[in-house]
């Protein structure tokens, strides 16, 4: 387990009190005052954090949706391409490809990465003193309160920082549960014209929750197959959804951002209210 300290002078207690993303614990999706003898040093996702951070890069959507979710976006100094964010900040590529020369200039003290980042990245991330944590993906709904916790306590600390989760992943999971659901449309989800979000999974289970049951026969089942798996309705992106109507006339043709499926928090919920109340809203199709 790898024990790197975040801060030369290991963050005196003055500027922990002042520092972004340790500020006083005032409410939901709020950061909150770290004890520098209680909250820190903390494990998290096998690697320890010993102080609290000040300049974060995030080149995961999943953990730049949680620290927005968390009130700890103000730390964020840098975000991978496909992140959303209210501030604009640097892009800096992504866990597969990261520009490990654009992260070193910004000179983080944590790195949230993705699994998917390759030995010699994390080499080259580290060599600065940047403490580099991978986040593997949640394989489904029940691993995202798990991973809101780690999440907030290696920018809040131990103490601090679960009690900011428990809070920020209650008011989320009751505005989930709260959605409409009298009964379970069958639905097929697009990435792309020719990629399905296939059956199973964290996704699948998020789309339940807004009242679709996912059908899709595979990543890239053809035309005929997905229309044999007999979907109620179709998401896609905006500008697909005249062509998925041509080609799946059967079937409402429902303007979806899939990308959302990926940010786990604020935006997530948004995207799965605004689905809940197109799936069930009254007319005609398509």
């Amino acid at each position: 387990m790898k024990v790197f300290r975040l801060l030369a002078a290991a963050l005196a207690a003055a500027v922990l009190l002042t520092a972004a993303g340790c500020a006083e614990d005032v409410g939901e999706g709020s950061s909150a005052i770290p004890s520098p003898t209680i909250d820190y040093p903390v494990d998290v996702f096998d690697v320890t954090v010993t102080a609290c951070p000040q300049r974060i890069i995030s080149l995961s959507p999943a953990v730049t949706g949680i620290l927005t979710a968390l009130g700890s976006d103000a730390q964020l100094v840098g975000v991978s391409d496909p992140c959303v964010t209210e501030r604009e900040l640097p892009r800096l590529g992504t866990s597969l490809a990261p520009d490990t020369e654009g992260i070193a200039a910004l000179k983080p003290d944590l790195i949230f990465t993705t699994t998917a980042l390759s030995t010699s990245d994390k080499k080259a991330l580290e060599k600065d003193g940047a403490l580099v944590i991978p986040v593997a993906g949640a394989k489904g709904y029940a691993d995202l309160s798990g991973q809101y916790t780690m999440i907030a306590q290696a920018v809040s600390g131990a103490i601090t920082g679960a009690r900011n989760a428990s809070r920020t992943f209650d008011r989320l999971d009751s505005r989930l549960k709260a959605l409409r659901s009298d009964h379970r449309i069958r639905i097929v989800a697009y990435y792309t014209p020719s990629l399905l979000i296939p059956a199973g999974g964290l996704a699948s289970e998020l789309l339940a929750f807004a009242g679709g049951v996912n059908v899709a026969p595979g990543e890239r089942a053809d035309d005929a197959a997905v229309a044999a798996s007999g979907p109620e309705a179709v998401l896609c992106a905006e500008k697909d959804t005249e062509a998925m109507a041509e080609r799946f006339p059967e079937a409402r043709v429902i303007p979806f951002d899939v990308t959302a499926l990926e940010d786990s928090g604020e935006r997530l919920i948004a995207a799965l209210e605004g689905l809940n109340a197109a799936l069930f809203e009254k007319g005609e199709k398509n």
